[in-house]
């Protein structure tokens, strides 16, 4: 950058007018990035990752399940989830069962320690204190059909 009298600081005039000129896809990375730093920062207080904040709400929507299943819910790789599930186990946030006799295998599912980490960062979505509950509601809608899309043609 030249410092030029044309140039503004981001958010200036200048800058929105060159986001403007920007593909779909670069501004839904960008937005992603931006949102996920401002996750993290929030998810400081409570002691978590987003990767743990993912799974813990992964946990909580499907109940106890293996690691595996947990990789393929959140599209990570098992060496990824088991190694999340080995800090939260650490942090107290999930419990590991083995599976009955005759079965190989562990289930992870929540412990109330993580019941409760996750309940105090269930209000963190950064999204909210940038758009209404409206608009939001519609992006999420049209998020998902965009993953589901996705998704299906895999």
């Amino acid at each position: 950058m030249t410092g030029g009298a044309g140039d503004k600081v981001a958010g200036g005039f200048e800058h929105h007018k060159a986001m403007s000129d920007w593909t779909t896809g670069r501004l839904l990375s960008t937005a992603a990035r931006l949102c996920e730093r401002d996750l993290a920062h929030r998810l400081r207080k409570p002691g978590l990752t987003s990767s743990d904040f993912t799974f813990l709400q992964t946990l909580e929507q499907i109940g106890a399940s293996s690691l595996t299943n947990v990789a393929h819910i959140i599209h990570i790789t098992p060496q990824s989830v088991g190694r999340t599930a080995v800090r939260l186990e650490r942090l107290g946030f999930i419990e590991r069962r083995k599976l009955p006799p005759g079965r190989r295998g562990i289930t992870v599912s929540l412990s109330a320690a993580g019941r409760h980490a996750l309940l105090q960062a269930s209000n963190v979505d950064p999204l909210r204190d940038v758009l209404d509950e409206t608009v939001l509601a519609e992006l999420r809608d049209d998020l998902i059909k965009v993953l589901t899309a996705h998704h299906l043609a895999l």
